[in-house]
């Protein structure tokens, strides 16, 4: 009797064993994904990307590594060590990491037009803070700056939904759309920064001088 129940007991622990990988398949997923050297992003606020975006994006970052490998291998380490501002943002954000030490860093590397890290500093920021409307907004003007309007307008409409009443998102928009050819478009976006913030300057700029002039579009520098 008693090397019945033992039988028993050892059976029901087997079969408990085996179940137990089962189980664990049908628990419910993370709600996060994790993007190699970005962090975790919360995947219920951030829909995938198109299947066309993902493309530009991957040509994007292939172009701009590409060009920065044809720089003189030399150079390249000489940006951090040399930039004092650039140098001094990196010691902060190594400091303490938050988005706007990512964006600060960012910053510096877009003024010494190296867009390609610029770009990962801004996505670093955004792992931080989905919501970020500055780090929407100036990885915006990375894409603009590769010529990449599709993925430059899917981020600066990000910025304008988490900050509707934000001028900088808006000008920005103006700028994409006059690069993209499209005037009135940007027309109506440089005036819609000015309502926001009526002593935008660039905006103000922006607007004066644009001219529904397609042979003239995104030839200018704009802000």
């Amino acid at each position: 009797m008693a090397g019945g129940r033992a039988l028993a007991a050892l059976a029901s622990l087997v079969l408990a064993c085996l179940l137990l990988p089962a189980c664990a398949a049908r628990q419910p997923s993370s709600p996060f994904i994790i993007r190699s050297g970005h962090g975790p992003i919360d995947a219920g606020h951030l829909p995938a990307p198109s299947k066309t975006q993902r493309d530009d994006m991957e040509h994007a970052r292939r172009e701009a590594l590409a060009k920065r490998a044809a720089e003189r291998p030399e150079t390249l380490p000489s940006i951090e060590r040399l930039d004092l501002g650039l140098r001094e943002s990196l010691a902060a954000l190594g400091r303490q990491d938050t988005p706007q030490g990512h964006i600060q860093v960012a910053r510096n590397y877009s003024r010494v037009r190296v867009y390609d890290a610029a770009f990962d500093q801004y996505s670093d920021a955004l792992a931080l803070d989905p919501r970020n409307v500055v780090a929407w907004d100036e990885r915006a003007r990375v894409w603009r700056y590769w010529g990449m309007i599709e993925p430059a307008l899917s981020d600066v409409h990000r910025a304008i939904f988490y900050g509707p009443d934000d001028a900088a998102p808006r000008n920005t928009l103006g700028t994409i759309l006059e690069a993209a050819g499209q005037c009135s478009g940007a027309r109506e976006a440089y005036a819609d920064a000015l309502t926001r913030n009526p002593d935008a300057t660039w905006a103000r700029e922006n607007l004066s001088r644009l001219a529904c002039d397609s042979a003239n579009l995104g030839k200018r520098a704009v802000q």
